[in-house]
């Protein structure tokens, strides 16, 4: 970790701790799906709210058994991706959730207007296309599980459009409308 105000990390030494057993080696620790994501989107520069127009995601799943349940983990994906990059927001302490007094009416997800509904990129519409790489012979007939892997390029993906729609980086999320403004008062 680094100290405050500290040049060099300085190394924490775990202890007491009991680590798998050896034959843990033995087996696979998981198999990932690796996927890319790119987001266009329209950012409103007199509030700084954001519309996500369209994503296009690139999956390596292996051997898909059933594409519509990947398709369905892509675009719940999407989704839960939105929510946390642009709205969920929580302030810390009392002011926040810690005073009991939080629902869905402070706390926002993404709701339907907020995510491209469409299944395939037309031009003028807005949608989420998924693409799924073919199977290849490495993969040895096997599928790989995607859970949230189409999530995890979806933050930095609307990070870079909103680099290119306006000028400046957002590396903290969520990217709410106010550190958009304030980036483009920069």
């Amino acid at each position: 970790y680094y100290a405050p105000e500290a040049d060099n990390p300085q190394r924490v030494v775990r202890q007491n701790t009991n680590g798998p057993d050896a034959i843990s080696k033995r087996y696979a620790r998981y198999v990932w799906a690796p996927c890319l994501n790119i987001v266009g989107l329209t950012v409103n520069r007199s509030n700084g709210q954001v519309r996500v127009e369209n994503v296009v995601s690139i999956l390596n799943a292996g051997r898909v058994h059933v594409p519509e349940l990947v398709s369905g983990q892509s675009q719940g994906g999407i989704a839960m991706a939105l929510s946390q990059t642009l709205l969920e927001d929580m302030p810390p302490g009392m002011e926040g959730p810690a005073n009991g007094q939080w629902n869905l009416n402070r706390y926002h997800l993404a709701r339907m207007q907020d995510v491209p509904l469409g299944v395939e990129y037309r031009p003028g519409a807005r949608a989420q296309e998924l693409i799924i790489l073919p199977e290849t012979p490495g993969d040895g007939r096997a599928g790989r599980g995607i859970a949230e892997a189409v999530m995890c390029s979806v933050a930095p993906a609307i990070s870079n459009a909103l680099r290119d729609a306006v000028g400046q980086r957002f590396a903290s999320l969520p990217i709410t409308p106010e550190k958009i403004l304030k980036g483009l008062a920069q």
